[in-house]
């Protein structure tokens, strides 16, 4: 009976408790304290979605994910290089997919699995699509190039060796986005950035002013169309490389000269634009195998219709007076083939200009 009877008060005691305990914490108005949740990530995208920062607040708004949900309808090779994925990309070139589909997606209309690469930072994939023949100089619907992303997004990590390879496969610097902006243009535009990137942005203003150069010699060309077999030359004038009080070649600015001049050498060959690629070759050239000169200039304008994409890289300069080496190594690409090899090519400075005199493989 006693064991009864404790049980009860036991009973009521904590019933009783629990009333002023409830009571108490009512009076003193203590509310729950939430529980902070991470961020759910994105199913297939490894990396967080990643957007300019805002030049007046610095706040970074929220940006869509580029890995496309399994609502989305969108190309294989687009969902590939937008989540990542090498081993699909891979296999869906070989399978001879159109590498340069756009995306329908609203948020990013009319970009390329190249503008993917870029804006995720993917060296790797970058490069594979650029082997498989990817146009580095296309733009979406906004007239944004690969190139421009880098200036639109906030990543910092590997931008200079991303914006070096989309220049070298024929990205043009200057060009211009519907906003009216280069991606110098869009890069000044953030200044907490162009701090963060100063070896790009110092990359970007050089290659402007190099394209600069070439642009202004390529209005040469264009007023000077050379007749059939007739070679023309990049003309430049003092300043660009030459001594104004002897009209010899400075070696500092020679250095700077020549680099455009074979960067543009092998630009022209990549638009296909022969005319512009022989206007290189001075009339001192002669090919290495010995053929005759129109023979040979009839071969390369021939083999430039149908040529394959070609890259350089390890360009080393060497500058004795008028004479110049310019040694590289020359890589073509094409889906499932790759080509590469040493050349040097031979320069002369006539007292107005550089030209190329001769070529050969090796160094």
């Amino acid at each position: 009976m006693r064991r009864v009877a404790l049980v009860v008060v036991a009973t009521v005691a904590v019933l009783a408790l629990s009333g002023w305990l409830a009571h108490y914490l009512q009076a003193v108005d203590i509310a729950p304290t939430p529980v902070a949740t991470a961020p759910v990530a994105d199913a297939g995208d490894s990396r967080p979605p990643r957007g300019a920062l805002d030049t007046t607040t610095g706040a970074r708004p929220t940006v869509p994910r580029r890995c496309p949900r399994a609502t989305d309808d969108v190309p294989p090779l687009i969902e590939a290089s937008a989540c990542g994925d090498q081993q699909r990309m891979a296999q869906l070139l070989a399978e001879g997919n159109d590498v340069d589909l756009e995306d329908p997606r609203p948020a990013f209309l009319g970009q390329s699995a190249l503008h993917h690469a870029v804006a995720r930072g993917d060296l790797d994939l970058l490069s594979q699509l650029l082997h498989a023949g990817a146009a580095a100089d296309r733009a979406d619907a906004a007239g944004n190039t690969a190139l421009h992303l880098l200036a639109l997004d906030d990543k910092v990590v590997g931008d200079l060796a991303i914006a070096k390879q989309l220049i070298q496969a024929g990205a043009d610097v200057a060009r211009r986005n519907r906003a009216g902006r280069t991606v110098g243009d869009e890069l000044r535009a953030r200044p907490r950035l162009a701090r963060a990137r100063t070896e790009l942005a110092t990359y970007l203003d050089a290659t402007g002013a190099q394209s600069a150069t070439i642009a202004k010699a390529r209005s040469y060309l264009d007023r000077r169309a050379p007749a059939s077999g007739e070679m023309s030359v990049l003309e430049l004038e003092p300043g660009h490389g030459d001594d104004v009080r002897t009209g010899r070649p400075d070696r500092r600015g020679s250095e700077q000269t020549l680099r455009a001049l074979v960067e543009a050498w092998a630009r022209a060959w990549n638009a296909k634009d022969a005319n512009a690629y022989l206007s290189f070759y001075g009339a001192e050239f002669e090919p290495e195998d010995g053929m005759p000169r129109d023979q040979w200039a009839a071969q390369r304008r021939a083999r430039i219709v149908g040529a394959e994409p070609v890259t350089l890289s390890d360009l080393e300069l060497q500058v004795e007076g008028e004479r110049a080496l310019a040694r590289f190594v020359q890589t073509f690409r094409s889906p499932g083939q790759r080509e590469q090899g040493p050349r040097t090519l031979v320069l002369a400075h006539d007292g107005e200009r550089w030209t190329i005199v001769g070529e050969r493989r090796g160094h």
